[in-house]
């Protein structure tokens, strides 16, 4: 499947992949879901943020720890 692209986009492209995987199933309140279907209601996943088709796009993806248990031993 990754056998064409370079190293660091393979890199990439596993952590996006489990990302996806890790993050679907989260628990979240009513509010959240409910904010959530209404900011992707009319989300086509076909679209692009450019002005020409065969532009590059440029993505960066950044994870940030909210609560850390437990430091050292």
């Amino acid at each position: 499947m990754f056998n064409h692209c370079s190293g660091k986009l393979k890199k990439y492209l596993i952590m996006i992949i489990s990302c996806t995987f890790l993050l679907q199933d989260v628990d979240c309140s009513i509010n959240e879901r409910r904010l959530l279907q209404d900011l992707l209601r009319n989300y086509d996943l076909l679209e692009r943020p450019v002005n020409n088709e065969s532009d590059t796009l440029l993505v960066t993806l950044g994870i940030t720890y909210q609560q850390i248990i437990k430091l050292g031993n």
